[in-house]
């Protein structure tokens, strides 16, 4: 009995050498360990400010163009770059910067100069611009481009800046009394930027303006007293100068028809001013987060609107589908706007 329970062990210990040596065979293998180091995509990152460019990969690992949208060849409404048409508009690059607070990566500004090339415009008033390097950044984009900037307005002020081919632009100034008791000492208000400009033979004041945001009462109200004082003071420069030109352009936050509005569209005597976008569909709009036409091109009645302007207002086409994304991300919320005027004569 003794001799028969020690070739069972034997045999037990057997069948486990087998076993074990067999498993180690056949075990499956480990799954790879993170190493912590990140996967190549085919991002960019901009070697100036950081930021990560998007692109898309062709399966090559090289990016491709963004799309059409920023290759378009023509947009309507577009003033050609010679002869005796000439585009004045507006922009609002919603936080134009170069600091660590919204660094602007190199593509980015690339294609705001694609799109202002786009747009045909030879005078442009921009708002919302955080630093003079941003707008150096972005007329070193456009040969031959100048700009001026605002000394008003903590962190966004505004601009203008103009092809120099095409345009002269006089010594800027601003209307400083404007924001006077609007706000409580917060500095954050911008007084108008105006200039003399030439563009051809038709000379006018250049005026940009970023009003007062939101709808409640008191900020309504805002509005109306900075539009009503510009008014006063636009009106008296035109007697200055003895010249009614005048083009008035930028955010007003705020609608064409509004009451706000109203304090410088509406005729007083036989002078008023009129703006340019008003006979757009209700589905244009130049903000793109929500539908509305809050930027304006407005002109002097008469004036400007005697010989000049040729009576159409133009928008600057909403991205859709990924443009949108990409447009909001990288550029701005603001579309921009335009009118197209005559230069080669001048009513006064």
């Amino acid at each position: 009995m003794n001799s028969q329970m020690r070739y069972i062990r034997l045999g037990i210990v057997a069948i486990a050498i087998v076993g074990g040596y067999f498993f180690s065979k056949n075990r499956p293998k480990p799954a790879p360990t993170n190493t912590g180091q990140p996967t190549r995509t085919a991002s960019d990152r901009d070697s100036r400010t950081g930021r990560t460019d998007r692109a898309t990969s062709t399966g090559a690992g090289e990016p491709t163009p963004d799309s059409e949208f920023w290759t378009r060849d023509s947009v309507p409404g577009a003033a050609p770059s010679t002869g005796n048409v000439a585009g004045i508009g507006c922009w609002n690059i919603e936080w134009f910067s170069l600091d660590a607070k919204n660094p602007r990566a190199d593509s980015d500004v690339d294609r705001m100069a694609t799109i202002i090339k786009q747009s045909g415009m030879a005078v442009i008033g921009l708002e919302e611009i955080s630093g003079e390097p941003a707008l150096a950044a972005l007329t070193e984009r456009l040969p031959g481009w100048k700009y001026t900037i605002g000394t008003t307005g903590r962190q966004q002020k505004c601009a203008i800046i103009w092809d120099s081919s095409r345009a002269e632009v006089g010594r800027a100034f601003e209307y400083l009394d404007i924001n006077d008791g609007i706000e409580k000492g917060e500095g954050n208000l911008r007084a108008p930027l105006v200039a003399p400009v030439k563009i051809g033979n038709f000379d006018f004041l250049f005026t940009v303006v970023h009003l007062k945001a939101m709808f409640e009462p008191e900020n309504l109200a805002a509005r109306r007293k900075q539009l009503s004082r510009l008014r006063a003071r636009l009106s008296e420069e035109a007697k200055k100068r003895n010249d009614s030109d005048v083009i008035v352009v930028g955010d007003f936050n705020d609608f064409a028809g509004s009451v706000a509005l109203k304090e410088l569209t509406a005729r007083q005597g036989t002078s008023g001013y009129l703006i340019t976008g008003a006979r757009l569909p209700d589905n244009v709009s130049t903000y793109i987060p929500k539908s509305g036409r809050i930027d304006h091109v407005v002109v002097s009645s008469p004036g400007v609107s005697q010989e000049q302007w040729d009576g159409q207002g133009y928008v600057f086409p909403k991205p859709t589908k990924a443009d949108r994304k990409l447009y909001l991300e990288t550029v701005s919320d603001h579309l921009p706007t335009w009118a197209n005027f005559r230069t080669d004569k001048d009513n006064d």
